[in-house]
């Protein structure tokens, strides 16, 4: 899609990434980074770039913050547990109740180091009438990666005194001991199943059961989650991961059950890394194989930036060679108020003034090759001329 000359330096990029917005003014736009935009080893992405329609490179944030506002944090006022209907617990935001969109809950670790619990959250103004302003969203945390999660629960704009939180998968009470209520605007969900159907096998000997899930891009999940799962069980679950398709190493474990009481855990997260595939193995043994469907969960990644009017903006990835930008604007951003427009992204196209840069270097120490040895040549024959006698000189 690259179609001016201002962009031949843009030719190290195989791909682009147009971006659908319409920006009556001047503005913020976020867009969500599809999944061809693959992170590196560490999570990062050192060759994400944002350009226009001429080639102008555009600063952008990645994942910004906003500084909070009204945050204040709130007691839980009472909690219980029911097996098979989980964690609710009560919190007082007083008589004047700020408007809030953001909880950030707060989790005895030591109690409960890693869980993976999706809740859900209601308001009221009299304890009486409850009003759904959350229907579940995920929280999740991971001893093992260094105690990687979000807490982070986006809520409808509400001003009700009393919250109710569900934590909707417990089959144990959840350690919860307080709440900061925030208003923020929208915010991302913490995670989100990435668009990849697993390849199955099932051993009709032994019911081990693998999924496999692979994609042209490497990608980083953060969680499996087995939906549609049916009947009564209790499965040890294990996550491996490949760079190559062929071997494999282990990457996390969980295990996913169902009981007759109700109570039921059917996704855990585990540490994060990139690869290009990624299984899931159940070994069920002597147990039937699960009747269930596993997603890969991920954490979805934005990209905001200052949109001019008329301007069109596409996203340049897939370039390994290229060193990390730095821009100001996610600073900016976090110590300001703010919102954006949304946007979408279009399928991705190839650059078709692409050059793959790893070539050129190539080239480049091929010629520095072959002007070093003919460097080297030269001075040799130079070095035979000094040294070979002139005619009639005394021997």
């Amino acid at each position: 899609m690259i179609v001016t000359a201002g962009d031949a330096q843009w030719s190290a990029w195989k791909t682009v990434v147009p971006i659908r917005a319409a920006v009556p003014a001047r503005g913020l736009v976020r867009v969500r980074l599809p999944a061809v935009v693959a992170p590196d080893a560490d999570g990062r992405f050192p060759d994400l770039r944002l350009i226009d329609e001429r080639g102008n490179e555009t600063p952008f944030a990645l994942d910004p913050a906003r500084a909070a506002t009204n945050a204040r944090e709130a007691a839980i006022a009472a909690a219980t547990f029911k097996a098979g209907r989980g964690s609710v617990a009560l919190v007082d935001l007083g008589r004047r109740a700020p408007l809030v969109d953001r909880l950030v809950l707060a989790v005895d670790a030591e109690r409960d180091p890693t869980y993976f619990e999706r809740v859900a959250v209601d308001a009221s103004a009299d304890r009486r009438r409850w009003r759904t302003v959350q229907s579940g969203t995920i929280v999740y945390r991971v001893a093992d990666d260094d105690g990687k999660g979000s807490q982070d629960v986006a809520v409808a704009p509400t001003r009700g005194r009393w919250l109710r939180l569900r934590v909707l998968d417990a089959h144990a009470p959840f350690p919860l001991t307080g709440v900061t209520v925030e208003r923020l605007g929208a915010m991302p969900p913490a995670l989100v199943p990435l668009p990849i159907v697993p390849a199955v096998t099932l051993d009709a000997t032994t019911h081990r059961q693998v999924w496999t899930f692979a994609a042209a891009q490497p990608f980083r999940p953060s969680a499996i989650s087995f939906a549609q799962a049916s009947g009564t069980f209790e499965r040890a679950v294990r996550i491996e991961e490949s760079a190559d398709g062929r071997a494999w190493s282990f990457a996390g474990d969980g295990t996913i059950a169902r009981y007759s009481d109700g109570s039921e855990q059917t996704a855990f997260a585990f540490p994060e890394d990139t690869a290009a595939g990624w299984r899931v193995v159940a070994e069920n043994g002597d147990n039937p194989p699960l009747d269930a469907r596993p997603e890969i969960l991920g954490v979805p990644h934005v990209v905001v930036f200052f949109a001019a009017p008329e301007r069109r903006y596409r996203l340049l990835t897939a370039n390994p060679a290229a060193a990390p930008a730095s821009y100001d604007l996610g600073a900016r951003l976090a110590h300001a108020r703010w919102t954006a427009a949304e946007a979408t992204t279009a399928a991705p196209e190839a650059n078709a003034a692409y050059r793959d840069p790893r070539a050129l270097g190539r080239r480049v120490a091929l010629v520095a090759a072959a002007l070093l040895a003919l460097l080297a040549g030269f001075a040799l024959a130079q070095r035979a001329m000094r040294d070979t006698p002139s005619r009639g000189a005394a021997v």
